[in-house]
C-alpha cells in the first residue's frame, strides 16, 4: 500500500516498511509520515471498521396514537375464551389465542 520511501538517509531512500493487504478496497488512507526519532518514517493505514454491508433490519411498530387500554380490554373480554379453556391440544389453544389476540391488537393499535 505504501509507494514512497520509508527510510531516508543522506545517501539513500528506500522503501522497506510495508503495509500488505489482500483487500485494498477496505483501506481508506495510507501514508508514510516523517518521524524525527528515527531514520524510518512512521507508516500508517486507516481501514474501514465495518467493511461488510449488512441488510437493513426492518422493525415494525404499532401506532398507539388512538390506543385506549380500556377499549382494548373490553374488546378482549368480548371474545369467547372457552375454546382455549376446553382445548384438548395446547397447540390448538395457542393458535386460537394468537389469532384472536392479534386481531384485537391490529384493531386497536395497527402497524404503521
Amino acid at each position: 500500500m505504501i509507494d514512497c520511501p520509508t527510510r531516508v538517509t543522506k545517501l539513500s531512500a528506500t522503501l522497506i516498511d510495508l503495509i500488505v493487504t489482500n483487500n485494498p478496497h477496505n483501506i481508506v488512507k495510507q501514508a508514510a509520515v516523517p518521524f524525527s526519532l528515527s531514520d524510518h518514517d512512521l507508516v500508517l493505514c486507516v481501514s474501514k471498521i465495518n467493511a461488510l454491508n449488512y441488510a437493513p433490519k426492518i422493525i415494525e411498530c404499532r401506532d398507539y396514537g388512538n390506543y385506549s387500554p380500556e377499549e382494548f380490554c373490553e374488546s378482549l373480554s368480548q371474545i369467547n375464551w372457552d375454546s382455549v379453556r376446553n382445548a384438548s391440544d395446547v397447540n390448538d389453544a395457542l393458535d386460537f389465542f394468537n389469532v384472536n389476540f392479534k386481531e384485537r391488537c391490529d384493531l386497536h393499535a395497527p402497524f404503521l
